[in-house]
Formats: C-alpha cells, sequence, structure tokens
C-alpha cells in the first residue's frame, strides 16, 4: 500500500516536473522567435508563431494531464481489467494492483 503510494506520488512528480520543463523550453523558444519576427517586421509569421505556441500548449497539457492520470493509477487499461474481473465474479487480485 505505501509503496504503492509512494510510486505514484514519484510518477505524477515526475510528469509534473517533465511537463514544466518542456512549457518552460517551448515558451523561451517561441518569445524568441517571435522577438526576431518582430524585429524583422513580420506580422504574418509573428502571428503563426504565437498561435503555433498556444497549440502546443494546450497538447502539453493534455499529454501531461494523461501521463499523471496514469501515473496515479487511472489508466483505461487497470480500469478494463477491473470491470472484466467483475464482471467475471472475482474482484481485483494483487496482480491487477501491481503488489505482485
Amino acid at each position: 500500500m505505501v509503496q504503492n503510494l509512494v510510486r505514484s506520488t514519484l510518477s505524477l512528480t515526475f510528469v509534473i516536473s517533465a511537463a514544466r520543463v518542456v512549457f518552460n523550453i517551448k515558451s523561451r523558444m517561441a518569445r524568441e522567435t517571435a522577438w526576431q519576427l518582430e524585429l524583422k517586421g513580420d506580422l504574418t509569421k509573428q502571428r503563426r508563431v504565437e498561435a503555433v505556441d498556444k497549440l502546443l500548449s494546450v497538447l502539453t497539457l493534455l499529454v501531461g494531464t494523461v501521463f499523471g492520470l496514469q501515473a496515479i493509477g487511472l489508466d483505461g487499461a487497470r480500469a478494463a481489467g477491473h470491470a472484466r474481473a467483475a464482471r467475471a465474479g472475482g474482484g481485483p487480485g494483487c496482480a491487477d494492483w501491481g503488489l505482485l
């Protein structure tokens, strides 16, 4: 029980940290590119870079959310396995919870 809690906490911390690093690197690159395009006077490309930056922010949040949910054990595969076990008349065993 404690081992699973520690493993989930460490996994979630890693996912959040990695997403934050990716988000910061992406933001720096987008800001620098937008600044260079602003200096050149190319507003169309600058707006495109800003739009791509927003899309990548949403993508980073979605991927981080999916990996975060998997880290705490709310992934679809495990839930589907528990549902199959419940329909078969048995509950989740130690192997289903990753205790073995």
